[in-house]
């Protein structure tokens, strides 16, 4: 596209054919002209990039110019890892009704329970969490269910039904789930309160804020329920591991908070998913390159260039390891392997 942009504007600068369109000049033209502006092009071209980011003229410390770099093979993507999965995870709010309820689940405001009697009393019958958090069930009257689990529900809807009605068999099941009403806060897009699906985890319920700031962390995120409990969340967990212990299904009135970093490593070169990626300070060189899926089959492993920021003069210097080198992260923006 870009050189498509070059040939028009050069042309329509050089010569009098303001009265042809772009198609027709290109059309006209021989291909040695073709061959000729195409060089010319290439040219402008590296000049560009060139300005753009070089050695002499811009940090690498800096993210979004590594994201810009010619060679990134992920142009129009985050070159963040994790973040393009945040982006495509739906936020409809309409639970899905092939999946099974988990005896796990607390029961929240207006959710549908259907109980079914049979033997000595026949009847089947809907009833709904109100706002003072109970459910009104004919001849024994309000009972309090807000926040009990689904296996909790079933056990305290049989023993009350089963003294009330002797000789009553009794199926309980839940009919519909409603929305959850959770709060997400901190380096998201739009932080704010939203309606999300019953079924929402910690990591499905990021896509409903519009994504994630540049400086989000990913491995820090904080779930804070309404009793005052705390559970942290690695998305590396999931996404590399594929580890979902920690990814905790949200209840009603929970808040995400999603803290932010400046832990950000970026990896180039012959690696098989080479992108940015954020560390803990536990970690080291290898933890980094095997985030990006290890070096590729043309690596030279024995020849892994850092480069590492001097806090200090603010100077970036170049320091060459191994793979087998055990290495600290500290200062360290930059890890690239080069092919054999």
């Amino acid at each position: 596209m870009l050189k498509r942009i070059f040939l028009v504007l050069f042309l329509f600068c050089s010569q009098s054919i303001f009265s042809q369109s772009a198609e027709q000049v290109l059309e006209n033209l021989t291909s040695e002209q073709l061959t000729g502006l195409e060089s010319l092009v290439e040219g402008a071209e590296q000049v560009i990039f060139e300005d753009e980011c070089t050695e002499e003229n811009c940090s690498e410390n800096d993210l979004s110019l590594i994201e810009n770099m010619p060679d990134n093979p992920l142009a129009g993507r985050s070159r963040i890892f994790g973040f393009d999965y945040i982006n495509t995870i739906p936020t409809s709010i309409t639970s899905t009704s092939d999946l099974p309820v988990p005896n796990s689940y607390q029961i929240s405001l207006n959710d549908n329970i259907r109980v079914i009697l049979s033997g000595s009393r026949k009847g089947v019958f809907e009833v709904s969490v109100g706002l003072d958090g109970a459910i009104l069930f004919p001849e024994i009257g309000s009972i309090q269910v807000l926040g009990d689990t689904y296996e909790e529900l079933k056990e305290k809807l049989s023993n009350l039904i089963e003294v009330t009605y002797v000789g009553a068999n009794v199926d309980i099941s839940i009919s519909s789930l409603s929305a959850k009403k959770i709060t997400i806060i901190g380096a998201v897009n739009t932080p704010g309160t939203y309606l999300v699906n019953p079924f929402t985890t910690i990591s499905n319920s990021l896509a409903y804020s519009g994504g994630l700031k540049n400086y989000a962390s990913l491995r820090n995120i904080e779930l804070i329920r309404t009793n005052g409990e705390k559970v942290i969340f690695d998305l590396y967990d999931l996404l590399i591991d594929g580890n979902r212990r920690n990814d905790l299904n949200i209840r009603a009135g929970d808040t995400i908070l999603v803290p932010s970093t400046q832990n950000f490593i970026a990896t180039r070169g012959a690696l098989i998913r080479p992108m940015i990626f954020e560390f803990k300070e536990n970690e080291n060189i290898q933890d980094i390159i095997s985030f990006a899926m290890g070096p590729d089959p043309s690596a030279n492993t024995e020849k892994i260039a850092l480069k590492i920021l001097n806090p200090e003069s603010n100077q970036l210097s170049t320091k060459e390891i191994s793979l087998t080198e055990e290495t600290s992260l500290e200062n360290v923006k930059l890890i690239e392997l080069f092919s054999e």
